[in-house]
Parts: C-alpha cells; sequence; structure tokens
C-alpha cells in the first residue's frame, strides 16, 4: 500500500546574502523529512517542495508572528504574518 504524499513547504535562500547559512538549515530539513519518512511510524509522506527567496525578505511569509520578540524590527521590507501573537 501506498502512503499518501502530504506536501511539505520548505524556505530557504540559495542565494544572496542568507545563502551560506540557508544551505546547511536546507540540508538538516531535508535530513529530518528523510527520517521521518523512513520511520514507518506514520501513514503518510512528506514530499519537500523548496523554494528559493534570494534572501528577500519581501519574498518570505510568516504564519506566526511573536510580537513580543519584536523580530519584525530586525528585517528590512514589509514582513506578512498571518497570526500575531
Amino acid at each position: 500500500m501506498t502512503k499518501p504524499c502530504i506536501p511539505l513547504g520548505l524556505v530557504f535562500s540559495r542565494s544572496g546574502p542568507y545563502a551560506m547559512m540557508a544551505r546547511e538549515m536546507e540540508k538538516s530539513a531535508l535530513m529530518a523529512v528523510d527520517e521521518v519518512n523512513a520511520s514507518g511510524e506514520f501513514d503518510f509522506a512528506f514530499v519537500p517542495r523548496l523554494r528559493d527567496p534570494g534572501g528577500v525578505v519581501a519574498a518570505y511569509a510568516f504564519l506566526v508572528e511573536l510580537s513580543f520578540l519584536d523580530g519584525r524590527s530586525r528585517l528590512e521590507g514589509d514582513v506578512l504574518s498571518l497570526i500575531h501573537y
């Protein structure tokens, strides 16, 4: 029986000012996906969907923003957050 596939969005800059750090984070995320898929504990499989925003903050969208951390002030450009706490 084939497991249903669930797309998993991964956003890491492969170019621009964040490229070096993002490459390592991308490798780690893909290793985690491989571990989950190989574990047999789940009745689904993640399928990574990679996107490269090129280090442009406007190309990112955040699901949750923790306003009390004031991360928005550390980013240049407009920031889109869907949920604010």
